[in-house]
């Protein structure tokens, strides 16, 4: 067996280029700030009961400060101090929340829906309080992202199955994505955090130490709200431009019909769009879906008109991924829509699922490879 380390690409940012993002952020600002007419508000939207939006409060306060390091690491590279987010520094943006931005839930509200039965119930009724209050947000007020702040509790009942209770896909209830999808429409993007995330105690075993919750936080609010990217991949103009392509599959709402999922369709500077495609096949051996010869054909071919046209030309390379094996017929539809496209140079690449770990010493971050 042969393993190859790859090198970590060069990203650029504001003033320079850099490995790691967040020292790019910090010490050469965002990669928009070379766009003269970059927003620097970002208005942000709050529901949550009162509690939630008092500990939001005090987080935005701590993440406009900075947060330091994690004390005691030997890893300053891994767990680095968040700087803070201001005018002047980093992200160079200044974070507006204000009472005309809030949408409290009743308690009353929550406790009704605590008491109900089965998770789909409880997870139905969670969905439509945060959703009329994201909705009044999104209708009424000027604010670029929602934050939706879950009561623990309420997230315990929407994530626990109770005793008894079928087994279900968790695509079928799954809070988040039922939330984020009902609330679509509405065009304002959505961040959901727990309440007890914001909460800076001893770190806990499934926590991340504060300033690595920092960055993560405030790196999600600037992409989504400024709907903009604080770094990018270095151009290579040796290199022919490139699409990058992930192929999944989701059940219907209903679970009786798989469908196709052309996740997403990337350039080689990260900017996505997503596509959907249509009912597909189990194969009887393994139960995984496949796309037939003319399903894949058509994914692909809508794929990469949607690609040109966003950026006015094809690609010259064209990289598609899937998490299962290509079937012959996967790969004839794919090669007819490329041919029928001009495009000639493509990779077929399958991640599938491994037990092989790989391990970096004590002074490195313990890596995980999948092939």
């Amino acid at each position: 067996m042969k393993l190859t380390t790859l090198a970590e690409p060069l990203l650029e940012f504001g003033t320079g280029t850099h490995i790691c993002p967040r020292t790019g952020i910090e010490q050469m600002g965002v990669y928009d700030k070379r766009d003269e007419l970059r927003r620097t508000e970002l208005r942000i939207g709050v529901v949550g009961r009162g509690e939630g939006i008092d500990l939001l409060d005090e987080w935005l306060a701590k993440c406009r400060a900075g947060v330091e390091r994690k004390a005691g690491s030997k890893l300053p590279n891994l767990f680095r101090g968040f700087g803070g987010i201001s005018p002047d520094h980093g992200f160079l943006t200044r974070i507006i929340n204000s009472p005309q931005y809030t949408r409290p839930l009743q308690k009353s509200e929550i406790t009704s829906a605590l008491k109900l039965e089965t998770r789909a119930d409880r997870i139905e009724r969670a969905v439509n309080l945060f959703y009329e209050q994201v909705r009044f947000l999104a209708e009424n007020r000027a604010v670029d992202v929602i934050v939706c702040v879950l009561p623990n509790e309420l997230f315990d009942s929407v994530t626990t199955r109770t005793e008894g209770e079928a087994s279900n896909d968790e695509l079928e209830h799954n809070f988040r994505r039922i939330l984020k999808a009902r609330c679509m429409h509405l065009g304002t993007p959505l961040q959901l955090v727990r309440e007890k995330t914001m909460l800076i105690t001893k770190q806990s075993g499934d926590q991340q130490d504060p300033a690595t919750k920092a960055w993560n936080f405030a790196t999600a609010l600037y992409y989504k709200g400024n709907r903009t990217i604080p770094w990018r991949l270095v151009e290579d103009n040796a290199k022919p431009t490139s699409c990058y392509i992930g192929i999944g599959f989701y059940k219907s709402r209903d679970g009786e019909t798989v469908s196709s999922s052309l996740a997403q369709v990337f350039d080689e500077f990260g900017h996505g769009i997503i596509l959907r495609g249509t009912p597909v096949s189990i194969d009887k051996k393994n139960r995984r879906p496949y796309l037939s010869e003319e399903q894949a054909y058509e994914l692909l071919r809508d794929a990469l008109e949607e690609y040109d046209r966003a950026l006015q030309h094809m690609p010259a390379r064209v990289v598609i991924h899937k998490s299962s094996h290509f079937r012959d017929s996967e790969q004839a539809g794919f090669r007819r829509a490329l041919k029928e496209k001009g495009v000639r140079s493509r990779d077929f690449v399958a991640i599938t699922g491994t037990d092989i770990r790989l391990f970096g010493t004590r002074t490195t971050r313990p890596s995980v490879v999948r092939f």
